[in-house]
């Protein structure tokens, strides 16, 4: 008569060959699914400070610009084509120019660094209009109202225009202004005529 075994050493070994082997997919599945947990946490952590990172330097950069605009009105109303309670000489206009252009220039290098293409361009044609409005108060012996004006409104379409791609850059919602995008885009082709 023949008896089978239900318990034979072959099976045993068996077993504990497919336990083992079980254990460590358990194992290597876990050390792998914490692994791509952290990167995952890691990606979304540099992704916040990039984003922080951009808007800081947006925010420092249009800081710069609008100063260097100010002491610009501040010329002007020294020169009798703006208003400002503060007017300042030429002279002294070029002194305040020469210490803000240093720092607007380290924030510009930091958004053509890490901006988006749109900020960078928005920035540089911002700087741009502000750069008409000096040259022409530093340049002209009696500049004129109506002029200074132009060249002021296209700085504040630049500015307009640098806000929009930031806040777009930084998606943050809603909108700053009730210009239709077609509007914004004639105010970006009027900014390029010279």
């Amino acid at each position: 008569m023949l008896v089978f075994s239900t318990s034979s050493p072959a099976l045993d070994v068996l077993g504990y060959v497919f336990a083992f082997v079980g254990g460590l997919l358990v194992a290597c599945l876990t050390v792998w699914g914490s692994f791509a947990l952290a990167n995952m946490e890691w990606r979304r952590s540099e992704t916040r400070r990039l984003l922080d990172a951009r808007r800081s330097t947006y925010v420092a950069y249009a800081r710069e610009v609008k100063k260097e605009v100010r002491v610009c009105r501040q010329m002007g109303a020294e020169l009798g084509v703006a208003k400002s309670r503060a007017p300042l000489t030429r002279d002294q206009g070029r002194v305040a120019l020469a210490e803000i252009s240093p720092l607007r220039s380290a924030e510009l290098e930091d958004i053509l660094l890490i901006g988006s293409k749109s900020v960078a361009e928005s920035a540089r044609l911002w700087k741009y209009a502000q750069q008409q409005i000096e040259d022409y108060l530093l340049a002209q012996t009696m500049p004129v109202a109506n002029e200074y004006e132009r060249r002021y409104i296209k700085a504040s379409h630049a500015r307009d225009l640098f806000y929009i791609a930031a806040r777009d850059d930084l998606a943050v919602k809603g909108d700053t202004t009730m210009k239709s995008r077609s509007d914004r885009a004639a105010d970006y082709a009027a900014l390029h005529e010279h």
